[in-house]
């Protein structure tokens, strides 16, 4: 189990540092070449990654 918080924690973390790339990681296919996401969608990918992170270290130390 710690094994899946460790992967789930690393892509949060890659998903904080690279937001667009997050962002556009399997929909980069559905629009033309030069598109951009929005700075709103960057800011709430960025804010997911952080969740995510909290969220997994809460259940990472409250189960032992």
């Amino acid at each position: 189990m710690v094994f899946f918080y460790i992967i789930i924690i690393i892509l949060a973390v890659l998903q904080v540092i690279f937001p667009r790339e997050a962002f556009m990681f399997g929909k980069r296919w559905q629009f033309k070449e030069g598109a951009e996401p929005s700075d709103i969608s960057v800011f709430m990918t960025r804010l997911s990654g952080i969740v995510i992170i909290v969220v997994i270290l809460f259940l990472m130390f409250s189960t032992r």
